[in-house]
């Protein structure tokens, strides 16, 4: 009886010291804010918002000590500790929009050259997909670094890829993401909104137009492909890949990420420049 009563208690206190928080992200315009990051600063779980903003956090553990990070491009970061957030069945988080100023660049339109950075041929028989954690690949990220050897100014135009297949029923869904660069990794997001797009493609390349982004860069940065659909296996999509630079991915939004060799994106984009007199 002893034995049994322990086993009880445990399950019982197991099953108390779960949590779920779930709620709504708006902007300060009374907006939802679609795929925002809600995650725990004590653990790794983390989730992204809906289309509409909405969300459900499931930690497996309660810590009162906790609090929880609010993340959307575009905006302030919010920290709430958990306990304002537990009772409640649905939270509305609203986000402050960041205002951050972009720097004053005189271009000379007529100094302007162009050119493809990243991985230029596509291996159209290097399969590549996301690595999905635990069955879940929404929020998963992979990502190339590309090389600014000039150091000069670069404008980042526009972002390609390739699709080797595509056998989804519905809409192919992604957010990408460029990074400025530390020595390893990739480390703060610089685009100043959130870049969403869809595509119907089955195979062939995707070429998406980043002229009205104003994306800027001196240094090397990343160039990250974010999945935003729940279950993508690599059996169902894959993308044109490369071995000869390491690949960057991170399995879940706020995880560290992780470099490993070969399997990365056959990404590029092209960037405009101005070369000095």
């Amino acid at each position: 009886m002893r034995l049994y009563f322990i086993f009880l208690f445990s399950i019982l206190h197991s099953l108390s010291a779960q949590i779920s928080i779930s709620g709504k992200i708006i902007d300060d315009k009374n907006e939802a804010v679609p795929y925002a990051a809600i995650g725990s600063l004590k653990h790794t779980t983390a989730v992204l918002s809906n289309d509409k903003g909405s969300f459900r956090l499931q930690l497996s553990e309660y810590d009162e000590t906790d609090s929880i990070k609010f993340y959307a491009i575009g905006y302030k970061e919010q920290y709430i500790p958990i306990v304002q957030l537990k009772n409640s069945a649905a939270n509305e988080i609203r986000l402050l929009s960041s205002d951050q100023q972009l720097e004053e660049v005189e271009v000379n339109a007529k100094k302007l050259f162009r050119k493809k950075l990243g991985v230029i041929n596509y291996d159209k028989t290097n399969c590549t997909g996301f690595v999905g954690l635990e069955n879940n690949w929404k929020g998963v990220e992979t990502a190339i670094r590309i090389s600014n050897e000039s150091k000069k100014l670069l404008k980042v135009v526009d972002f390609q890829f390739y699709i080797i297949k595509n056998q989804l029923p519905d809409s192919l869904m992604f957010r990408l993401n460029i990074y400025s660069s530390n020595e390893f990794y990739p480390t703060k997001n610089i685009l100043k909104r959130s870049i969403i797009f869809k595509t119907n493609i089955k195979q062939g390349e995707v070429s998406l137009d980043l002229s009205s982004y104003d994306i800027r860069a001196y240094d090397d940065f990343f160039v990250s492909l974010e999945c935003l659909m729940e279950k993508v296996s690599i059996n169902d999509f894959c993308f044109a890949g490369q071995n000869n630079e390491p690949a960057y991915i991170r399995e879940s939004v706020f995880n560290k990420w992780k470099k490993v060799r070969g399997g990365g994106g056959a990404f590029n984009v092209s960037v405009l420049y101005q070369k000095k007199n």
